[in-house]
Order: C-alpha cells, then sequence, then structure tokens
C-alpha cells in the first residue's frame, strides 16, 4: 500500500460513518460497469429544513473509492444541504473542474428540441 497516503489508508482500512441509515432517508447510488473495477458506493443522507442530521455510505470497491466515500462522509456530515454543494464545487474546481452553470433532466430536454415535454427534474418533479 506505499502507493497511497496513509490518510488514504486509514479511511481504507477504518471507513467513517459506513453502514446503511435505518429510518427515512435520502439514498444515492452508484455502480461501475467495469468488470474489472466493480465499485459500488452508496450514500443515504437525513435532512431537515437544511441541516444534514445523519449521514452513512456503504462501500464496496479499491482503495480509493473507498477511502473518497469515507473523506465525503465525514466532509458533510452535520453540516447543510448548501456546505455540501459548496464543498463538492470547491473540489472540482480544485482539480480544474470549470462550473458553467446548473441545469435540471427538463431544460437539457427543452434545449435538445422545441417539441420536448417540460416537467423532467432532477430532484424528482
Amino acid at each position: 500500500m506505499d502507493l497511497y497516503s496513509r490518510t488514504t489508508v486509514e479511511h481504507f482500512m477504518n471507513p467513517r460513518l459506513a453502514g446503511p441509515l435505518t429510518g427515512d432517508c435520502v439514498a444515492g447510488e452508484a455502480r461501475s460497469t467495469d468488470p474489472d473495477c466493480p465499485d459500488h458506493v452508496r450514500f443515504e443522507v437525513r435532512i431537515e429544513g437544511d441541516a444534514l442530521v445523519a449521514v452513512a455510505q456503504t462501500t464496496e470497491g479499491c482503495v480509493a473509492t473507498v477511502a473518497a466515500a469515507s473523506v465525503l462522509a465525514e466532509a458533510v456530515s452535520g453540516g447543510s444541504v448548501a456546505d455540501a454543494r459548496a464543498w463538492t464545487v470547491a473540489r472540482l474546481r480544485e482539480a480544474g473542474a470549470v462550473i458553467l452553470g446548473k441545469t435540471n433532466l427538463s431544460e437539457w430536454a427543452n434545449f435538445r428540441s422545441s417539441r420536448s415535454m417540460s416537467g423532467w427534474s432532477s430532484i424528482g418533479g
């Protein structure tokens, strides 16, 4: 494991906020389609108002994937939805991403064609 920092190895060996939440929560999941790297990440959050009152992650995969999920869960736990978004945007910008704006599925559909139906939303609408 000489390829990884001590912090990365620590988060891999002892992932923070691991395991599912009980009760009502919002969940997001991602699974790799690469058979050589079958990573799977599931995040669950309980939100009250703008507060992330509980955060949990369940991750299976390589060292980098498990550690990254652990770091993210720890970073946003106890914060607000706005803080979590700001943290994510800051990390993207540090990595060289250029944020041009945000959109939802309905806006993309209408961009593609003047006959598209509105009403699709990435927030469940």
